[in-house]
């Protein structure tokens, strides 16, 4: 079995298909997952002296959930925005598709 990130939550998700009231409480159980991550990520920007604008800690939220189930529900827009906010802070550069650029600091030289 593969036991990636990414799979497991796939597995997860489908245990919820069944039936559309567990569906809905899952697909809102992962969004509030999504929401606290973003929130963590946001105080520990403020700690470091960011001063960021939400929707990119909501963006950063999603790093390692894309190819999910939950992710792939995005509307293409928002897979577009947050696949570049995170392109542009994991390789720190705008040649991403919305041309978005890095916010904190390059950590290699």
């Amino acid at each position: 079995m593969d036991h990636s990130y990414i799979n497991l939550i796939n597995v997860y998700s489908r245990q919820f298909n069944n039936d559309p009231n567990d569906t809905h409480q899952h697909v809102f159980t992962m969004s509030n997952i999504v929401s606290q991550i973003e929130l963590a990520l946001k105080e520990y920007g403020v700690s470091k002296g960011y001063n960021l604008p939400d929707q990119f800690y909501q963006d950063m939220a999603w790093g390692g959930l894309q190819g999910t189930a939950i992710y792939n529900r995005l509307s293409q827009r928002q897979k577009d925005r947050i696949a570049s906010t995170i392109s542009a802070e994991q390789f720190y550069t705008t040649n991403n598709i919305n041309g978005i650029t890095p916010k904190g600091n390059k950590i290699c030289p």
